[in-house]
């Protein structure tokens, strides 16, 4: 009696560890399900948008457990296999570019007794009390990249401006996506908006999202082969493709905006890219050879006008400042200047190198040495900034954007093939200019730059806000010992 007994017991325990296993991630503690969970690495362009078709029901209730922050997703019902769960969650993340705080590289999944995955568990890439604020940020820069953009605009200005506006203020993460321990953020709208830093992923959804703020659909294209993404957004009724990546110089180069993968066909693409999935076709021809193909310049809108710089050498000018109406182009200014290609300016570049931005209604270009602030109509042309001797021993303006104060960050370089420039920054609030990595404020770069920022890495001297500014030699946000380096390679190459 006693031994029958002990075997039902046995039969008991076995039994409810057998029911506790096909609960699994549903009605089972934290605790208890993260010991049966599994880890899976997500490869984002291995995903083929529109291939999956996914219920809506089932995107949408996912979307909401991750808008709730919920750790574990209970999907027992819809019997997803464990790639599909991938695919379920990048499709997810792809078309709601605003949940980018759960990892597009990363999840885990606990399976039912049938074989199924009964449960998701997202990662997040922040804590979960951290999330709010990380949200506040990214909705912050997406209000300020498009606060200047009227919703009564033709939809292809909208577009324009916000690819124009994004590229500006956003550089492709050619390093960081090499590094073997790559940060999540690169793949998502919050890594281009408000890191400013991300790969095609990053600028896509962060494109896509900035235009559904103004009511215009987009969404993700993906090319396995090409492992590569970009936007199909839709203007006037008809598709076309966007791709943000290609159009933003690498590295990058400051105020240059390239437009030659904006608003194009199926057929014009295709002689760029290829292998393509996409929701819908591009059919339409409209702006294949439209007026801003060669244009490397950030197009400004204005009362109706389009203004950007004509790159075409012309008779006795190597460029021009020019509006168009949608019929018309009219020159604004000549620009006669040319950029020579070493320091005794005996040899020059064939190509105009200006840039050209904006800043309450007035634009501004630069010519080699010079900036220039012009009204639209052409009036009031007058020099706000010019190199000195020593700044011009250092080269060129290549590039310049102005930040919210009116400052001018300047690239400088004797070549427009240079990967990466010196700058100059004007800070107007003190009518001072400051040369990139000159922390020591002397005028000039030295090795005592370099050295003062090992110092300073090394906790042995302190920088004041200037200081730091100009020695963010990378432009990556910290000062380090590639600060250093960098000011040691540049020495190397002015020698």
């Amino acid at each position: 009696m006693k031994k029958n007994s002990f075997k039902f017991k046995i039969f008991s325990v076995i039994l409810v560890l057998c029911l506790f296993n096909s609960l699994v991630g549903i009605t089972v503690s934290a605790a208890d399900v993260s010991y049966f969970l599994t880890t899976a690495e997500i490869d984002p362009y291995t995903y083929e948008s529109g291939a999956d078709n996914f219920p809506s029901e089932l995107c949408n209730y996912v979307k909401q457990k991750f808008t709730e922050y919920t750790k574990y997703v209970d999907v027992s019902k819809y019997n997803i296999s464990t790639d599909d769960a991938a695919h379920l969650l990048t499709s997810v993340l792809l078309e709601n570019p605003e949940v980018f705080y759960v990892s597009p590289m990363s999840f885990s999944y606990g399976l039912g007794s049938n074989g199924y995955v009964s449960v998701i568990a997202p990662h997040y890439l922040y804590d979960k009390s951290e999330i709010p604020s990380e949200i506040q940020k990214f909705e912050n820069t997406a209000k300020k990249l498009i606060s200047g953009i009227g919703k009564d605009w033709e939809q292809k200005v909208i577009a324009l401006t916000v690819h124009d506006n994004m590229i500006l203020n956003c550089q492709y993460a050619k390093d960081e996506v090499q590094q073997d321990d790559v940060n999540p953020e690169i793949y998502t709208a919050y890594g281009c908006l408000v890191n400013q830093k991300a790969v095609c992923q990053g600028y896509a959804l962060a494109y896509n999202y900035l235009l559904s703020k103004f009511g215009i659909e987009a969404s993700m294209v993906t090319s396995v082969e090409m492992d590569h993404g970009w936007s199909l957004v839709k203007i006037d009724g008809e598709y076309y493709h966007v791709d943000t990546t290609w159009d933003d110089p690498t590295y990058d180069k400051l105020g240059q905006a390239q437009h030659k993968y904006f608003l194009k066909s199926d057929e014009n693409l295709a002689l760029t890219h290829s292998s393509w999935s996409a929701e819908c076709s591009a059919s339409s021809q409209t702006y294949d050879t439209y007026f801003w193909n060669d244009v490397t310049t950030q197009i400004p809108y204005i009362d109706g006008k389009f203004y950007y710089i004509n790159n075409v050498p012309s008779a006795g000018n190597f460029g021009d400042l020019v509006s168009y109406d949608g019929n018309t182009e009219s020159v604004i200014a000549h620009i006669d200047d040319r950029w020579s290609s070493n320091k005794a300016a005996k040899a020059y570049w064939l190509n105009n190198f200006s840039a050209l931005a904006v800043k309450d209604n007035v634009l501004y270009y630069n010519t080699p040495d010079k900036i220039y602030s012009i009204n639209p109509d052409g009036t009031d042309k007058k020099m706000v900034y010019q190199l000195s001797e020593e700044e011009l021993q250092t080269g060129n303006i290549y590039g310049f954007v102005i930040n919210d104060n009116g400052d001018f960050y300047c690239s400088l370089s004797y070549s427009p093939n240079i990967a990466q420039t010196n700058q100059v920054v004007n800070d107007s609030t003190k009518n001072t200019v400051y040369l990139a990595g000159d922390v020591t404020g002397d005028g000039k770069i030295s090795i005592q730059d370099a050295t003062t920022i090992q110092l300073y890495v090394a906790y042995l001297t302190s920088l004041t806000d200037v200081q730091i500014k100009v020695a963010d030699i990378n432009s990556d946000g910290n000062i380090n010992i590639f600060d250093a380096t960098e000011i040691q390679l540049m020495l190397a190459e002015l020698n």
